[in-house]
């Protein structure tokens, strides 16, 4: 899978002949999968090429810039995802105020046609776009006839009768509900990011940490997760911490630690990929590190005993 990030202003270099898919994909939930799968076959059957389009930044983030709001994953972080797909591109398609103010027709004949010369545009069941959302499955579907792409309709994906989405996921992540986070997912929810240097501190207390470079995502609820991390082909538990360390700290930075207990060497420049799979407990405020460090073991117990 190749990513190209398209410059609008350049239609020459975009890739064409594609069959593709125009969406947040935010999470890629099992909804998504579903929907890329069909892409994926339909872009066979018709012998072009199969892509993804995804808004940098996302729409929601241009035009509600006053509240805050991130990607459930890294644009990278995404690229790591979709491996498993056999999709010909990642197209990162830039966002800004001039086309959120596009109309449909504008919009699809100045930008989609003009860059991809679509032989088919396949979207999900609930799909909108350009300005308040005035182009939908109908719109696209009589541009189609007259230009000569099909247009689909991906089916709705269903968890407990309801459908999965972003925000399903958003909700259980708040509450640090990994476990119905990995069933909206079909994944457990990663973390992957580069170890920076940190305090040490870990270390001064008996529990070597690799702490984690922040990434511009939506991260869980503060407090205290086990996973699991993959090193050198082998699989380890691993005990994550993501807050502001408040035993410390007044006011501080969060941070995430991550810490191996099988594993005591260095493990800075490393890019690791953290699965986070239970919720131990909230961040809290201990007296002194003696009590942290008490915690910690306990932690590390409970740790031990989560598969």
């Amino acid at each position: 899978m190749k990513t190209y990030w398209i410059n609008w202003m350049q239609p020459e270099l975009s890739p064409k002949n594609l069959v593709l898919s125009l969406g947040a994909f935010d999470g890629i939930h099992l909804g998504h999968k579903l929907l890329i799968n069909q892409l994926v076959q339909m872009a066979k059957q018709k012998k072009a090429f199969s892509a993804l389009c995804v808004f940098d930044p996302l729409p929601f983030q241009v035009l509600n810039h006053l509240q805050p709001f991130k990607r459930l994953f890294t644009i990278s972080e995404m690229k790591e995802i979709l491996k498993e797909f056999k999709l010909d591109f990642l197209l990162v398609l830039p966002f800004n105020k001039e086309i959120s103010l596009l109309n449909p027709h504008d919009f699809l004949h100045s930008y989609l046609i003009t860059h991809f010369q679509p032989q088919g545009i396949i979207v999900g069941y609930d799909f909108s776009f350009a300005y308040q959302k005035q182009g939908d499955f109908s719109f696209l579907k009589t541009s189609g006839k007259k230009h000569g792409f099909f247009v689909k309709k991906a089916p709705v994906y269903l968890y407990e009768k309801e459908p999965v989405s972003s925000s399903r996921v958003r909700k259980h992540l708040s509450l640090g509900e990994m476990e119905e986070v990995k069933k909206l997912l079909g994944r457990p929810f990663s973390i992957q990011s580069k170890v920076i240097e940190g305090e040490k501190r870990g270390r001064r207390l008996g529990f070597q940490t690799a702490n984690l470079k922040l990434s511009n995502k939506q991260y869980p609820c503060l407090g205290v997760y086990a996973g699991s991390v993959r090193l050198d082909q082998a699989l380890y538990k691993v005990l994550v911490n993501i807050g502001y360390r408040p035993t410390f700290y007044k006011n501080s930075d969060i941070v995430v630690e991550a810490h191996i207990p099988k594993v005591k060497k260095s493990l800075y420049n490393q890019e690791l990929k953290l699965e986070l799979e239970h919720f131990i407990r909230q961040e809290k405020k201990f007296s002194n590190a003696l009590e942290l460090k008490k915690q910690i073991q306990k932690d590390i117990e409970k740790l031990e005993t989560l598969r």
